[in-house]
């Protein structure tokens, strides 16, 4: 487990300046902010959540021993992360 950043609790993708765009806010309530891989603004929500979930995955690999998995919100664009059962 990372002890230099803290595990993400929730993330909220929206659509902004042309491209999917994410905001993470970690267990201490810091906040992230980024583009999601590229991801067009003609993408459907289906593909930022797939897209949000893969960036997630690889972080908690690289720096909290193993993938990290999402609990969306029915239908939304809003979700808590978790570190996935092992």
């Amino acid at each position: 487990m990372s002890t230099r950043f803290p595990l993400p609790a929730s993330i909220l993708l929206l659509r902004a300046r042309g491209e999917w765009r994410h905001s993470t806010v970690d267990i201490k309530g810091g906040r992230t902010c980024g583009g999601l891989g590229g991801l067009p603004a003609d993408a459907g929500p289906e593909r930022a959540r797939a897209a949000a979930e893969a960036m997630l995955a690889g972080l908690g690999e690289e720096f909290f021993g193993g993938p990290l998995t999402v609990d969306w919100a029915p239908g939304g664009l809003t979700g808590e992360v978790t570190p996935a059962q092992r």
